[in-house]
């Protein structure tokens, strides 16, 4: 996954961000156990982070691509998208979910655009 956040075609900010990551952030270089057993179909960065969150036992993993979230789901993982934990942050007030969403729709993230307009009624609602 660093390799994929790093690489030239990655956004300059996000390139940025990875230059020098906050304290909370970390970046594991090591080999991961049990990769072998993860569908080889998958992107390096899914698989790692999929295979890292079964070799240190942790539940939830950030993931959007769907053949990724079905082979982590099918491992026992929790699965989050992006675009929930935009619609979580701002739930609570943390962002513009219409601004998030419209910097993400700039960049090559993409989602059907009625899980966009679901999310944000969603939000709508709950406030």
């Amino acid at each position: 996954m660093f390799r994929e956040l790093n690489d030239p075609s990655a956004p300059d900010a996000v390139r940025g961000w990875l230059s020098a990551p906050p304290s909370w952030a970390k970046i594991h270089f090591g080999q991961i156990n049990g990769l072998d057993k993860i569908a080889p179909h998958l992107q390096a960065g899914e698989a790692a982070a999929i295979g890292l969150a079964l070799e240190r036992n942790i539940k939830l993993v950030l993931l959007d691509d769907y053949d990724a979230r079905r082979e982590a789901s099918d491992c026992g993982l929790v699965v989050v998208g992006t675009l929930r934990v935009l619609a979580d942050a701002a739930l609570a007030s943390l962002v513009s979910l219409p601004d998030a969403f419209a910097r993400l729709q700039r960049t090559n993230f993409r989602a059907h655009p009625r899980l966009y307009d679901a999310l944000l009624a969603e939000t709508e609602t709950r406030r």
